[in-house]
């Protein structure tokens, strides 16, 4: 065996250390236990515990009772606002079947035309409020813009021009660049593209 304090080997049985003289004898010391003292039942705390819980209880049933009441009266207020609701609803659906009727038929008479005819038309307004041009003379530069015929047509037809007048016009233009004769001003409105009755409506216009 070894000496636990300085670590040398002693013989078996030696009650110390040889070479330290330490004690081999371990002394035990008895474990003492505390026992808790046993508390006395609170008698009194629950008696009012019990009191507390059954005016609770009473609070509860009584509230149950009386919102249940409520909510019955509730229910009974109710049912007039929602059976005028469904009337309400019924005359909504009434008045607007006719507004979706009109909007419909709106709709199917701007379905009919195509971008390039509203653009053909925009254009003509755009050109008309520059110069004056003939219904001829119009669709030719709205082709030349790269509208097709039948684009280049609906604008013409439907820019709102008055052809006469945009004779005149022209005519009155031609003049402020140079001196023109009658016959000579109604020949060049004609190769504008103007009609002859529009022609002559326009050198009359201008003193002729």
């Amino acid at each position: 065996m070894f000496c636990q304090n300085c670590g040398k080997q002693i013989p078996e049985g030696s009650t110390f250390c040889t070479e330290c003289g330490a004690s081999l004898v371990a002394t035990v010391q008895p474990m003492q236990f505390s026992t808790p003292p046993i508390a006395a039942k609170p008698k009194k705390k629950k008696t009012a515990l019990w009191i507390i819980l059954g005016i609770v209880a009473l609070i509860i049933i009584i509230a149950i009772a009386t919102g249940g009441d409520d909510k019955g009266n509730t229910k009974d207020e109710a049912t007039p606002v929602v059976t005028e609701t469904a009337d309400v609803k019924e005359t909504d659906n009434n008045t607007v079947a006719p507004q979706q009727t009109s909007g419909a038929d709106a709709n199917n008479n701007t379905v009919d035309l195509t971008m390039g005819q509203k653009n053909a038309l925009q254009k003509a307004k755009d050109y008309l409020s520059m110069t004056a041009f003939s219904h001829d003379g119009l669709v030719s530069q709205l082709e030349y813009e790269g509208y097709s015929h039948d684009e280049a047509v609906y604008g013409a037809d439907n820019c709102g021009a008055d052809w006469s007048e945009q004779a005149a016009a022209k005519a009155t233009s031609y003049l402020d660049m140079t001196a023109f004769s009658r016959d000579g001003l109604i020949e060049q409105l004609e190769y504008e593209g103007f009609t002859h009755e529009q022609a002559v409506y326009g050198a009359e216009a201008n003193g002729y």
